[in-house]
């Protein structure tokens, strides 16, 4: 078959102005009548009979009724539209089959697929079996998470709904595709676990924490290797007014961005981190530190970038160490990794680290801190270059 052998569409229904007594609408089963049609005997064997011996012709408002309701699909499934969810169709089938898209019906453009056979539930409220085919985004949208009161089976668009984790928002925001419009995750006081964007192109996010109390919203790394906050892939990612902690191992940080991810930051602070470092980009990453940021713990970097990430500090911003802090390097680049600066450079604050090197850089990588001078960063001893590392 060809594109071009597309049929001539039905514009109207058949029969669309038949008057009440030339057309009826065929009922699931027999209606007592002799003759007249039904869904489960279709034409019934009177129909077959010879008029001599007891048989009755069809009747003609049965053919306008059958032939309006078909035409009537066939004009409907013509504008390429998906049928709504129908929960009364659903039970009278014993349920979707899979394969099944279905509109929402509490969310415009929100395209529902059945995974599983004989789907009974309903999507629209978390049931199983059902899998987000298609979603749009038609203004910058916001959802929430309270560790307190949420439930990551919300649909997290109000407090009252609040999804329970920032994964959980995450995975939310990305079953809409990737737009103009950003999902802001509003994420409440409280404690939470860490958090990734898939690796596919998603839409831009936002977490907002408490732009008054940014230590009330911890993402805590307890053990383990995970990042507190990654992203991934061609996304783009914007933390602001909240705090990492992470004690985890294998060099586990704190904000990272990774495989062409973009990490935005804005007032944050950072508590222990462990075995990594505070900021980090690789594989093509890239993390900009857009405000202020106040180190309120200990880390083995402050900044780390490597295998190809890239680090922007802004300019105007002012990072505070708090308390008597060590770091064990507080600028490591390496492995073709860069970090600029300035000009002007941003300005660090606080109390003196008690160790640390103030940078090192190796491999091929490159810190531009635009002539800012070998004291740039803080730290208890000089910074050095290796292999091919360069600082200006």
């Amino acid at each position: 078959m060809q594109s071009s052998d597309i049929p001539d569409k039905f514009a109207i229904p058949f029969a669309n102005n038949a008057g009440a007594g030339f057309i009826r609408n065929i009922p699931q089963l027999p209606t007592g009548v002799t003759g007249q049609a039904s869904l489960t005997e279709g034409f019934p064997p009177a129909n077959f009979n010879p008029a001599g011996a007891g048989g009755v012709p069809p009747f003609g408002q049965d053919f306008n009724g059958l032939l309006k309701q078909m035409s009537s699909w066939n004009r409907w499934a013509a504008t390429g539209s998906f049928p709504p969810y129908d929960p009364a169709w659903q039970a009278a089938v014993n349920g979707y089959p899979l394969g099944s898209i279905v509109q929402s019906l509490v969310e415009f453009g929100l395209l529902w697929v059945s995974i599983v056979e004989g789907n009974l539930t309903n999507p629209d409220t978390g049931g199983a079996g059902w899998f987000v085919w298609s979603r749009i985004v038609t203004a910058n949208t916001d959802l929430y998470v309270n560790g307190a009161t949420g439930n990551d089976n919300n649909n997290g668009k109000s407090p009252a709904t609040a999804l329970a984790t920032p994964q959980g928002a995450i995975n939310k925001a990305f079953s809409y595709p990737p737009s103009q419009f950003n999902i802001t995750i509003h994420i409440a006081d409280g404690t939470y676990a860490p958090c990734a964007t898939p690796g596919y192109s998603g839409p831009t996010i936002i977490m907002d924490g408490n732009s008054g109390s940014p230590q009330n919203v911890i993402v805590n790394n307890p053990s383990g290797a995970a990042h507190c906050i990654l992203v991934t892939g061609p996304n783009v990612l914007t933390c602001k007014n909240l705090t990492v902690t992470n004690s985890g191992s294998l060099a586990a940080g704190g904000f990272v961005a990774a495989g062409a991810g973009t990490m935005n930051t804005q007032n944050t602070r950072s508590g222990l981190i462990s075995s990594g470092s505070v900021f980090e980009s690789y594989g093509g990453g890239i993390v900009n530190i857009n405000g202020n940021h106040t180190f309120a713990g200990n880390a083995q970097e402050w900044f780390w970038s490597l295998f190809g990430g890239v680090m922007n500090i802004a300019t105007g911003i002012t990072l505070t160490a708090s308390g008597s802090l060590t770091t064990n390097i507080t600028c490591l680049v390496q492995q073709l990794g860069i970090l600029t600066m300035g000009p002007p450079n941003a300005s660090f604050a606080g109390t003196p680290l008690a160790s640390g090197q103030r940078f090192s850089v190796q491999t091929n990588g490159v810190v531009n801190v635009n002539g800012g001078g070998a004291n740039v960063f803080p730290g208890a001893s000089a910074g050095s270059t290796a292999t091919g590392g360069q600082y200006n």
